[in-house]
């Protein structure tokens, strides 16, 4: 799941939250009022777990 940057519409508080793709609005941790999602060009993502322990294969996989 990709982490999102929000900003308030109301107390202009900025955070980020783990959030669906395609999330716009979320609730804000601060006021509780609808905070809506800001770009900022940074592109991070969450990965929960272990990787899946799929074999990598074509460009980029390891030589043995």
């Amino acid at each position: 799941m990709p982490i999102y940057n929000f900003k308030c519409t109301k107390c202009n508080e900025e955070f980020k939250r783990v959030a669906k793709v395609g999330t716009d609005e979320i609730e804000c941790k601060a006021c509780k009022e609808v905070a809506k999602r800001v770009f900022s060009g940074e592109c991070n993502t969450y990965t929960p777990g272990n990787p899946t322990g799929r074999v990598r294969k074509g460009a980029g996989a390891s030589q043995k």
